[in-house]
């Protein structure tokens, strides 16, 4: 019994030595990436050769090399003209004549976004000059007019109208259409029902009817820019009268 035992209790104690060793057995790391440090990039250390896996190199100071013309990072990118575009200098002129740069076109951009427009006879867009005469009418506008839109309500200065003689006369109505008295109208003219009528005044060209004219009853009136009184034609009752007034 006791020699039993004793083995027992020995090999459980040499069980759990194991188990101690192995825990305390350092666990291997991962390998670490390292470069190999040159004097300048481009030039590989003694020994490399095409086909078999080396390090990585970097300069003396710490840019890891990545092209064989230097060290990676930090340097400018300058574009091949006829690539893509030529990036150019922070010294290039704006705009220039022949090839150009990207940096000289993104400088006269600017200095034609933010640039006054110099004096002299410039044109803007398509206008190079404005016309001598404004044109209100509604025919067709020449080279040398500017028609203008007016607003209802606007006011108008006219300069250079006739402003001849202001002329008037009265006409009594009949049953059937006569036509105003002659008179030269430079302005155009107004014809106007009297107070006193008790019928309605019936206005409008050669032929026209109580039924087909322009009605004026008493104190009403209508306006023309005709060059004669004789375009408007009046029928009434044969007693109403119209006044006309023209200049």
């Amino acid at each position: 019994m006791h020699l039993k035992s004793a083995l027992l209790i020995g090999a459980a104690g040499a069980g759990l030595a194991t188990t101690a060793a192995h825990a305390q057995s350092p666990q291997p790391s991962s390998p670490l990436v390292q470069a190999t440090i040159v004097a300048t990039c481009g030039t590989p250390p003694a020994g490399y050769s095409a086909g078999q896996p080396m390090p990585m190199t970097q300069d003396t100071t710490g840019k890891l090399c990545t092209l064989s013309s230097g060290g990676g990072g930090g340097g400018p990118v300058t574009i091949a003209n006829g690539a893509d575009v030529a990036l150019g200098s922070t010294t290039d002129a704006a705009g220039g004549t022949g090839t150009q740069t990207a940096i000289s076109l993104f400088k006269q951009i600017h200095l034609d976004l933010v640039s006054p427009l110099p004096a002299g006879t410039n044109a803007i867009g398509s206008i190079t000059n404005f016309p001598a005469t404004v044109d209100t009418n509604t025919g067709a506008a020449g080279p040398s007019t500017l028609r203008v839109a007016l607003a209802t309500g606007s006011t108008v200065t006219a300069s250079g109208v006739s402003a001849g003689a202001i002329t008037s006369f009265r006409q009594t109505t009949t049953a059937s259409a006569v036509a105003l008295s002659s008179n030269a109208a430079t302005n155009g003219y107004c014809i106007k029902a009297m107070a006193a009528n008790t019928g309605t005044v019936a206005v409008g060209g050669t032929g026209v009817l109580t039924t087909t004219g322009y009605p004026l009853a008493a104190s009403e009136s209508v306006c023309y820019s005709a060059a004669n009184t004789n375009a408007s034609f009046i029928i009434g009752n044969g007693t109403d009268i119209v006044a006309v007034t023209l200049q």
